[in-house]
């Protein structure tokens, strides 16, 4: 047996998959941050900024 926090998360951990299948993932939502924040929203009164980048190379740093 697996440790719940390894199933559903894009690894592979056990050898035949099922960690990953979609009988047992249907209900995550899977999202990688290709095409949108995946529902995840700056909490109020945060000064903290979230930025994506589609890049080969890492974005300087803003400080």
């Amino acid at each position: 047996c697996i440790p719940q926090k390894s199933k559903c998360d894009y690894e592979l951990d056990c050898c035949d998959g099922s960690d990953e299948e979609y009988s047992t993932c249907y209900n995550y939502q899977r999202c990688d941050f290709e095409t949108d924040s995946c529902q995840w929203e700056k909490s109020a009164g945060s000064e903290l900024m979230w930025e994506r980048y589609r890049a080969n190379i890492l974005p300087f740093d803003r400080r």
